[in-house]
């Protein structure tokens, strides 16, 4: 996305439009980085709602968990996590490097 700084208002405006309606009709790909007590129901909440997110966490053991649709977090159940990962709308992964 441009820096938006140098951006005439109407522009912005068309971008944030652009990316509402992207969000609106679920063709828009969502990254969240980390995967602990933020980033995962931000994840499973977007996910839900029908638009695609890819979490990232350094942690491996996360990202392997969603793809099992196991829970890391006693807060949200693995069913909650495999029905998000398992209709393909959400998935982990692990940066390559820092």
């Amino acid at each position: 996305m441009p820096d938006q700084s140098n951006l005439s208002p109407e522009v912005a405006n068309d971008l944030a439009s652009a990316l509402l309606q992207r969000l609106r009709t679920k063709q828009a790909t969502i990254g969240v980085i980390g995967l602990g007590y933020v980033g995962l129901p931000l994840c499973l909440t977007l996910a839900e709602a029908g638009v695609r997110v890819l979490g990232f966490d350094v942690d491996a053991s996360k990202p392997i968990a969603i793809a099992e649709g196991r829970t890391y977090l006693k807060q949200f159940s693995g069913e909650r996590i495999a029905a998000a990962s398992g209709n393909g709308v959400f998935s982990g992964d692990m940066p390559k490097s820092w």
